[in-house]
């Protein structure tokens, strides 16, 4: 293991159902902390996005 946090897939719902551009609440970095995770894992997920190591972004149908 990469010692990385791993989200559930009700995790990534609550992520995309709660964030809110701009908000000290529910905005990227908010929630970046809430689930310790960095603000820009929080947009690739509110964006359908996922991190693909070595090999930049790519769509993630899964989240959708």
């Amino acid at each position: 293991s990469s010692g990385r946090c791993k989200l559930t897939d009700m995790q990534v719902k609550e992520i995309q159902n709660r964030y809110v551009r701009g908000s000290r609440v529910s905005g990227s970095t908010a929630l970046a902390k809430e689930f310790n995770i960095t603000h820009t894992q929080v947009l690739y997920i509110v964006k359908g996005l996922s991190r693909v190591q070595g090999s930049g972004l790519r769509e993630n149908t899964s989240w959708v």
